[in-house]
């Protein structure tokens, strides 16, 4: 049986903690004051159902999840498999770490739009990368092939992509003089299949 030992508001962050006895064994769960207000008011000694001890678990394992995916994206941009899929070797579960990136992408912080855009100018622009080299590359990290064709297409378009031109860059700083030279570059750098 759970036993409430403490309930602590954090000040400023509209969280809720609450010390549980858990048969022996004493865990702190942090939950929202939503949910804190839904079980209804807690006070020392009450007793948990099993119900509501799931409700706090997965609330404390979703604004986790939330925290540890938050810290993810702000090393660097992943899409929204790529960090599911560190969430669940962390050992998340599935549905706390969908509802931590869904709540990311409400907010604006997850945007596998804007991330792909911004990988396609670097990989094009800086790294003189071919499109065919940009969709494996990106496909491998968990984007959808027909999301980084739609991103190129919409670079290409708004002229801030020029395969062209970039393969011209790429043949004169690699020194690819002979057709056979530029052929080979073409199909290393995914300038052609």
């Amino acid at each position: 049986m759970a036993c409430v030992l403490f309930v602590k508001q954090v000040p400023t962050k509209k969280k809720i903690q609450i010390g549980v006895s858990l048969g022996g064994d004493e865990a702190t769960f942090t939950v929202s004051e939503v949910t804190y207000n839904s079980i209804g008011p807690l006070s020392v000694g009450t007793e948990l159902t099993d119900s509501e001890l799931g409700t706090i678990r997965f609330e404390d394992e979703y604004l986790r999840a939330l925290k540890r995916a938050s810290a993810y994206l702000s090393l660097s941009d992943k899409s929204k498999f790529a960090l599911k899929m560190k969430l669940v070797k962390a050992g998340f579960s599935g549905e706390a770490s969908d509802m931590a990136l869904d709540r990311l992408a409400e907010l604006g912080y997850l945007d596998e739009d804007r991330q792909l855009e911004r990988a396609v100018e670097r990989e094009a622009n800086y790294n003189l990368r071919g499109r065919y080299y940009i969709k494996r590359k990106l496909a491998a990290k968990g984007y959808s092939s027909s999301a980084v064709s739609r991103a190129i297409d919409i670079l290409t378009e708004r002229g801030e992509v020029d395969f062209h031109a970039n393969f011209e860059r790429l043949a004169n700083k690699k020194g690819a003089l002979t057709d056979e030279e530029r052929l080979a570059l073409q199909y290393k750098f995914g300038y052609r299949i």
